[in-house]
């Protein structure tokens, strides 16, 4: 199957009246590398025939048990589901994206754009980026808008693993602070807020989103479930192979040792910290993000939701030189996209929860602007070599495309190397660590970041001129 638009899978119609098409089940999703790893086909599947377990990669695959039922009595709805397929954004907005709406090309649809901060001290020292979301939540809990949230925590038998849960207390939603560099599948746990008379706010990255979004088309108990859907901006999503190589970098070469593994750890913006009874050890998380080249997944590379377009907000750190210099303890750029969500937040503000200031949508924009550039600007590039050179499929992404006219030759290339990069060493575990072994420290630092800058170059002064005298922050925004 070379064209997978050709299957009809797109289109709305088609959610309804189409039965058994060539990808019969989410083991072909699998073998054409689209997996997105969200785990919501296990919580759709009517016959709870598939599987979720971790491959040798450190990836959340799903396997379909028996075949018999999907041939016989199934409709594909894991594939109708699955978020690794469906990136169409014209699926949720009503009008199609018009790629010269700067704005609505990177963010998505927006009803207003807030920066602020939890007021409770304790969330918001503990919290990635101002703890907006931990506060929020416990508001929202307190005040009896929600009887719980879908959130991940620490797992205290396991630090390399998450727990994946309904959090019903203030200590539950708190114990989930922080941020997790790695795909997990929280889709998994869907089926458990179908409800008729508990409501819940759920935190997800944007390819769970748009699974749990095509699984309320089919469940009407689910969508009325859900009251407030808060999605995590998400620019670059290292594979758990990162934690793996700075866990042995750091001498920590059986996992099961870790007794502590955390990734935005102390003052804004945190380090990533692996504890275990004979080591403790951190690095600021920009250090650790310059594995991504060698770690991430292939299915993010073809992604082009950074702002989590299907969310009711979208939140995520504030990379704005006016607040990161102000070495506090974070703050949140907020998207607002639906009125339910507008009057949540302005309930939380009112009430003393959050601290919220209006902003404009090119704050956003310049808050998140290097890593647009990478997921949208590049996104022609990433399809291209993905489907030309690598063989692979490529999500639909018929509602959105490429905007040429705000790419530039430095885009492309960085992009082209980093999958170039990814392609030689992901799979490559003896490869990557002789790497890490031989090539010092200093070069592959130099090469990392000289392929951020190129992803993220807006033109408007000379690369190698940023690039040798460091003039521009190669992954964060403006700060």
């Amino acid at each position: 199957m070379s064209d997978l638009h050709a299957n009809g899978l797109w289109s709305r119609k088609a959610v309804k009246t189409h039965k058994n098409p060539d990808w019969l089940h989410v083991g072909f999703v699998v073998d054409a590398s689209l997996c997105s790893q969200c785990g919501a086909c296990s919580s759709m599947c009517p016959h709870h025939n598939i599987n979720i377990t971790r491959d040798e990669h450190f990836r959340f695959y799903p396997s379909v048990i028996d075949e018999t039922p999907c041939k016989t009595h199934c409709r594909s709805l894991c594939v109708e589901i699955c978020s690794g397929v469906h990136e169409d954004p014209s699926l949720w907005k009503r009008d199609p994206i018009v790629p010269k709406d700067y704005d609505d090309y990177c963010t998505g649809p927006i009803l207003e754009t807030l920066v602020g901060y939890s007021t409770d001290h304790a969330i918001r020292t503990r919290g990635t980026s101002g703890g907006v979301v931990t506060g929020l939540l416990v508001y929202l809990l307190q005040a009896g808008i929600i009887d719980g949230a879908l959130v991940v925590g620490a797992n205290s038998a396991d630090p390399t693993r998450h727990n994946i849960f309904v959090a019903r207390s203030r200590e539950e939603i708190e114990s989930a602070w922080g941020s997790k560099y790695y795909p997990m599948p929280l889709g998994e746990q869907f089926r458990e807020l179908i409800s008729h008379d508990e409501r819940f706010a759920v935190v997800l990255l944007g390819c769970h989103m748009r699974s749990l979004r095509l699984m309320e088309r089919w469940m009407a108990p689910l969508r009325k479930a859900i009251v407030l859907r808060i999605g995590l901006i998400c620019g670059y999503c290292s594979g758990f192979k990162a934690t793996v190589d700075q866990a042995r970098e750091w001498g920590v070469s059986d996992l099961a040792q870790i007794k502590r593994l955390d990734y935005r750890d102390g003052k804004w913006p945190g380090n990533v910290r692996i504890q275990t009874d004979t080591v403790d050890r951190e690095t600021v998380i920009y250090n650790f993000l310059g594995r991504l080249l060698f770690t991430t997944n292939e299915r993010c590379m073809v992604c082009s939701d950074m702002m989590n377009e299907t969310a009711d907000i979208t939140l995520g750190d504030a990379w704005l030189k006016d607040l990161t210099t102000k070495k506090d303890d974070g703050w949140s750029v907020v998207t607002v996209r639906t009125l339910a969500a507008q009057t949540f937040l302005n309930h939380a503000r009112r009430d003393g929860a959050l601290y919220l200031e209006t902003a404009d949508t090119s704050r956003l924009i310049q808050s998140q602007d290097k890593p647009l550039r990478y997921k949208k600007y590049g996104l022609s590039t990433r399809r291209w070599f993905t489907r030309n050179i690598l063989g692979h499929h490529v999500p639909d992404h018929s509602g959105i495309s490429a905007n040429p006219d705000r790419a530039n030759v430095w885009n492309h290339v960085g992009n082209l190397l980093f999958l170039i990069t990814l392609s030689v060493f992901f799979k490559r575990d003896r490869l990557r660590r002789l790497m890490y072994r031989i090539i010092p420290q200093a070069f592959i630092g130099w090469y990392t970041r000289a392929i951020f800058l190129m992803i993220a170059h807006d033109g408007k002064e000379s690369f190698l001129w940023k690039w040798i005298f460091r003039r521009d922050p190669a992954m964060n925004c403006d700060a």
